[in-house]
């Protein structure tokens, strides 16, 4: 490079650093004069228009909203010195609308303190903020319980959203929403934010981690009368699991509860078989021959709790029941646990895999296995498996992409790329000898 043209670039470079510089200063001041906006309590002094001053904040703040990630500190920093409500609710309801959602991470201890303000207004909005930010403190699942309905409405969203918490206790948390009931003597209002609220909830429950603990929960709501928790329920459960209760269109058909209960009944048998092999150990199964009730009534709760297999319904069990008239019924428990460990793999009848990870894992591993599966739950559960799986559990499937279903292979080898970092990639224009030999030699790496 010539010494001029070196000296012409450092010049452009440095033109170009005053430039950013300046705009980067000027965005700084409009900020703070949007800031100092939304901090008046009250018109400047001389001011008639008092609606015209109202407009004023509500543009400060939609400019705030629109600076994004340069507005978030000095907003936090208004939340914090002011000392009224209607000035933090107006930086909060800022907060909440501001993208992308690592913008807010800075905000979010804050937020976490102000999920026990005294002022429900903030509480709520303090939510909406940590939802917005994709994170969910521990202290979030703390409003499951609050006073306010829309304070839980907007917990039931930012749990929904965020990806830290534990899924166990945030499936409590959203299975205990989903059955909020009004007061006898509730308003008609909060009899609709009541509804509104499980509605989200239930949606919510669509989440990783927690199959087996909620899908009783949405059969229940499948049962619901109310038929927007039917939808929400039937929704979640295609999302969930693949599983399409509108496959057939008698849904839609169906009007009332006889009509719909064969199709809850075709699920619910569905379900079972596919979990009733992962679930019922022989530990369990041990448990229902102990000679004290109260741990016979528990593990029977445990499976009810984990798959919606009641044995009182279904088995006629009871805990008073004597030890000979309990015999047949833990054999008759025995045979169906030990059918649901066996899947098809190949063509032939096959061992399931239990996965040292947990349950939820097992299950969507040996339903994307089963080659009795619809191709839809198949691959569903392989999607899962992106979002669940290690490295470790990709190992397991060089089988599966052996599969012959087209479907189950496509939806599988980006999964199988990203957990074992050896890239794989179908394509519908190979041939079956093309693709089983990708397969091979994907496997040998793998291994």
């Amino acid at each position: 490079m010539k010494p001029d043209a070196g000296v012409r670039m450092v010049s452009a470079l440095l033109v170009l650093g005053l430039l950013t510089c300046g705009t980067e200063l000027r965005a700084a001041e409009d900020v703070s004069g949007w800031i100092d906006t939304i901090e008046q309590t009250k018109a400047p002094a001389g001011t008639k228009d008092e609606e015209g001053w109202a407009r004023d904040r509500t543009d400060a703040r939609t400019a705030l909203v629109r600076a994004g990630a340069a507005a978030v500190r000095p907003l936090v920093a208004l939340i914090q010195r002011s000392k009224q409500d209607f000035v933090r609710i107006s930086a909060l309801t800022a907060l909440a609308e501001i993208e992308p959602p690592r913008a807010l991470r800075s905000a979010v201890p804050l937020m976490t303190g102000l999920l026990k303000d005294k002022n429900p207004g903030i509480r709520y909005l303090a939510a909406q903020v940590l939802g917005q930010a994709r994170h969910a403190p521990a202290a979030l699942l703390e409003l499951v319980d609050d006073k306010q309905v829309t304070v839980r409405l907007a917990a039931a969203d930012a749990i929904a959203n965020a990806g830290e918490l534990d899924p166990k206790a945030a499936a409590v948390a959203l299975l205990k929403l989903a059955d909020l009931q009004p007061a006898d003597d509730a308003s008609d209002e909060v009899q609709t934010q009541c509804k509104t609220v499980r509605l989200h909830a239930i949606a919510a429950l669509a989440r990783p981690g927690v199959v087996l603990g909620v899908v009783p929960k949405l059969i229940e709501k499948l049962e619901s009368k109310d038929v927007n928790e039917r939808e929400a329920a039937v929704a979640a459960i295609e999302e969930l699991l693949g599983y399409n209760l509108k496959s057939s269109l008698q849904w839609d058909i169906q009007h009332t509860a006889k009509g719909r209960k064969p199709i809850i009944e075709k699920f619910r048998t569905w379900w079972e078989a596919a979990t009733i092999g992962i679930v019922l150990t022989d530990k369990l199964i041990g448990t229902l021959e102990s000679r004290d009730a109260g741990e016979r009534e528990a593990a029977a709760d445990t499976i009810k709790g984990r798959i919606g297999y009641d044995l009182k319904s279904r088995l006629q069990w009871d805990k008073e029941q004597s030890a000979e008239e309990r015999a047949p019924l833990i054999q008759k428990l025995r045979d169906r646990a030990a059918k649901g460990k066996m899947i098809v793999v190949g063509g032939r009848e096959t061992p399931i895999v239990t996965r040292r990870e947990g349950p939820e894992l097992t299950f969507r591993l040996n339903v994307c296995r089963d080659e009795r599966q619809p191709t839809a739950i198949r691959q569903c559960a392989a999607r899962f498996l992106g979002k669940l799986g290690t490295k470790d559990v990709a190992r397991d499937f060089e089988e599966i992409l052996y599969t012959k279903d087209k479907g189950v292979r496509k939806t599988l080898a980006p999964v199988a790329s990203k957990l074992s970092c050896v890239p794989i990639d179908y394509r519908d224009a190979y041939t079956e000898n093309e693709w089983l030999d990708i397969v091979r030699r994907w496997g040998q790496k793998v291994r």
